[in-house]
This record gives structure tokens, C-alpha cells and sequence, in this order.
């Protein structure tokens, strides 16, 4: 795949179209041969989600029970006025109230741990994309742009970083 811009031209493996806008420039994609490995926007973000599917299951059930000890909070509020409140039983009170207390740290945990497995996965796939695209662009046969090294590694690292959080959006 080529691009053309102003009469430059640079290998790609990016997305085949009429029109495209690539950092600030709108480029023209023409296919003139498909390398190996080449990838769509689509296939890099299945790849995305599927090599880190593990640690985006773990943290998305963690985080669907901390959810659901979020809803449980008002029913055991509940419980607590209704079974040791209003019978003015101290003994129900504190067995209540420790209860409670446990609903917050089983809440708390899960958060915690649901939030950790979600960031590792979009930190590990940010590291791993940043990796790719270095190899791509330091490669002796590497894109042939105008664009230093340097900032077309700085645009790759900001790129990579913006599809990695793609992952914190899966378990919402």
C-alpha cells in the first residue's frame, strides 16, 4: 500500500480508501501491493481486545460486583432499620453494622482489582503496540516520509497509547 501526499510517497500497512486524514494532512491511500502483515483499523483493534480478553474478562467481573454491592448498599440500609433499628436490639445493630462494613471492603476490593486487571491490559497493550510500531518505523526499510524518526516515533507512542485505552471502554 502506498501513500501519496504532495507527490510523496510512503509505504504503509494503514487503511485502503480514497481519502484519508492522517495527522493534520489529508493523504490519498492507493493499493499497490498488499505487504505481509498489513492490518486494517478494525483487525488491530480485534487483535486488541483478543490478546488481552484474560485480563479484560477478570476485571470486568470484579468490576460488575463491585456494581452489584453498589446496589446491595441500600438494601442492607435497609435491613439495618428494619431488623435491629426499629426492634432497638443492640446485638442486631452491630451484627448489622459489621455487615455493612463487610458489603464496603468486598465493594472496595472489587474495584480495586477490577480497575488494576484493566489498567495492566491497557498498559501491557500500549507497551506492545509502542514495541510494533518502533520495529516498523526503525526497520532499514522503513516508511519513507518527510518525518523524522523521532516524531514519527512521538505520533506512533501518542497513536498507541490511544488504542490501548480502547480496552477501558470494552467493560463499561
Amino acid at each position: 500500500r502506498m501513500v501519496k501526499d504532495s507527490g510523496m510517497e510512503l509505504c504503509c500497512g494503514g487503511l485502503v480508501g480514497s481519502r484519508r486524514h492522517i495527522v493534520g494532512i489529508d493523504v490519498e491511500l492507493t493499493t499497490t501491493a498488499t505487504p505481509e502483515g498489513a492490518r486494517t483499523g478494525g483487525a488491530i483493534l480485534r487483535r486488541t481486545v483478543s490478546r488481552n480478553a484474560r485480563l479484560l474478562t477478570l476485571g470486568s467481573l470484579l468490576i460488575c460486583g463491585h456494581q452489584l454491592c453498589e446496589a446491595m448498599v441500600p438494601v442492607l440500609i435497609g435491613l439495618v432499620v428494619g431488623r435491629a433499628i426499629e426492634t432497638g436490639d443492640v446485638g442486631q445493630l452491630a451484627l448489622w453494622v459489621v455487615a455493612l462494613g463487610l458489603l464496603f471492603v468486598v465493594l472496595t476490593t472489587c474495584y480495586q482489582s477490577g480497575a488494576r486487571f484493566l489498567m495492566r491490559a491497557i498498559a501491557s497493550e500500549g507497551h506492545q503496540l509502542r514495541v510494533e510500531l518502533s520495529v516498523k518505523i526503525l526497520h532499514p526499510w522503513r516508511l519513507r516520509t518527510r518525518l523524522r524518526s523521532g516524531e514519527l516515533l512521538s505520533i506512533a507512542s501518542t497513536d498507541a497509547d490511544e488504542t490501548s485505552y480502547l480496552l477501558d471502554y470494552v467493560p463499561r
